[in-house]
């Protein structure tokens, strides 16, 4: 079973790796009271920049830097940082760049480093997956709130998204995983995250469980029928069991006309009209970082006409990074997103001929991680999250995905897996 493949000998790095996952990506240390004493994020975050000061591995750094979504990544953040200097609020989005967003860089950038196979890259994913089992627990232990998720820096649209941009990798160990037991554990916990998904009432949620399940269903490759299957038809059984609030609000979807966000002066459509005439505007150097709010009541023709108290989030990844950096920066934003997606894709084409398993899981972890961008793509559709660490962390190890790919005709055995075992030989007699 995979948990025999990892290593013996515990290594503090691959530690902070999990912990960093665990405390920037899901915020690990706010769940309960009796953690943040702990100061596991800070801990972390030191240690982390102590590995990138003294073991900085220049040489992965250079075969990463020619990725093209990682230096996508690194010259979208320089740009960020250029356009901050020509924002609305200057002070805001340099800001946004010192105190959030160079942190993102340094964690996106020890991921990275720290991927030095493919087993480190699914102690990520695995790390990942922890922090969906307990924020799931946790959601489902407070009884399945509205009015926010178990992290209180995330709503319960942005935790929807960050745990369907993980059922794919739940899904992937469900599928390979060897032990019944485990398999069916990590079964029963994909059906907690879909749970806990609808429950969140986040129709964009609901609208992104849907893409993926359809997506698996007819285009599950390493997936047995059954796997393909199943999972549709628990959603559609399940949603008719959900309280009468829930089904309500995610009926929405079905009668669009009705929604607010499509009539309505503060709905999501009028926001993202108002977004691409910022973008028009300014499209060299957009807005800055975090200033969509201030052009809502700054530029706007509703702030000309009579002033209005408070701005409007865009509601839209893509938008938020184009109007906030301009065309350049939403440009290398969306490039970056692409031309990961589109690596795996050509990535898995290279091994699905392979007749071996291990090479087949291979396949279908290449498969996962494109359906986790998928996931960001239609989620994030309807959500300010474009400098998400999620995301970060995605490109990272999909790096790491890339970078350790095998070069011969086999690939490696992966951690799930169990070594074959030799028959016994039994020592020859002598006459």
């Amino acid at each position: 079973m995979w948990l025999d493949r990892f290593p013996r000998q515990i290594k503090l790095r691959p530690v902070v790796l999990g912990l960093i996952i665990l405390t920037y990506v899901w915020r690990f240390h706010d769940l309960a009271p009796f953690i943040g004493p702990l100061r596991l994020a800070a801990i972390s975050t030191v240690l982390s920049w102590v590995f990138l000061v003294f073991q900085p591995r220049w040489g992965t750094l250079s075969r990463a830097a020619k990725l093209p979504y990682v230096w996508a990544f690194l010259v979208w953040s320089v740009w960020i940082l250029i356009s901050a200097q020509y924002a609305l609020n200057s002070a805001v989005a340099n800001a946004y760049w010192q105190d959030v967003h160079l942190t993102s860089m340094t964690m996106f950038l020890f991921v990275l480093l720290s991927l030095e196979d493919l087993r480190h890259v699914q102690l990520a994913i695995v790390a990942h997956v922890i922090g969906a089992f307990i924020g799931a627990f946790f959601y489902a232990k407070g009884g399945f709130p509205t009015w926010g998720s178990p992290m209180p820096q995330y709503d319960v649209n942005e935790f929807a998204l960050l745990l369907l941009m993980t059922l794919p990798f739940v899904i992937f160990f469900a599928t390979t995983e060897e032990n019944s037991k485990l398999r069916l554990a990590f079964w029963g916990l994909a059906v907690l995250m879909t749970i806990a998904v609808l429950m969140t009432r986040s129709r964009g949620g609901f609208l992104t469980t849907g893409v993926l399940l359809g997506i698996l269903l007819v285009r599950g490759r390493g997936l047995s029928l059954k796997a393909r299957i199943l999972p549709p038809i628990v959603l559609l059984i399940g949603f008719s069991f959900l309280p009468a609030d829930v089904t309500d609000r995610l009926s929405t979807l079905f009668n669009p006309s009705e929604d607010y966000n499509v009539s309505d002066e503060e709905g999501r459509v009028e926001i993202w009209k108002r977004g691409l005439g910022y973008l028009e505007d300014r499209p060299v150097f957009g807005v800055g970082a975090l200033n969509f709010p201030i052009a809502e009541i700054t530029l706007s023709a509703r702030a000309q006409a009579g002033g209005i108290e408070r701005g409007f989030v865009t509601h839209n990844a893509f938008l938020q990074v184009a109007s906030e950096t301009g065309v350049l920066g939403g440009g290398l934003f969306i490039f970056m997103i692409v031309s990961a997606m589109w690596r795996m894709r050509s990535l898995a084409g290279r091994y699905k001929k392979r007749p071996d398993p291990e090479s087949q899981d291979f396949v279908l972890l290449c498969d996962m991680t494109q359906l986790s961008f998928v996931a960001f793509c239609v989620g994030g559709f309807f959500l300010s999250v474009g400098y998400g660490s999620m995301l970060l962390a995605m490109v990272a190890i999909t790096a790491g995905v890339e970078l350790n790919a095998p070069k011969g005709q086999t690939a490696p055995v992966l951690m799930h897996r169990r070594p074959p075992r030799m028959a016994p030989t039994r020592p020859r007699r002598s006459r």
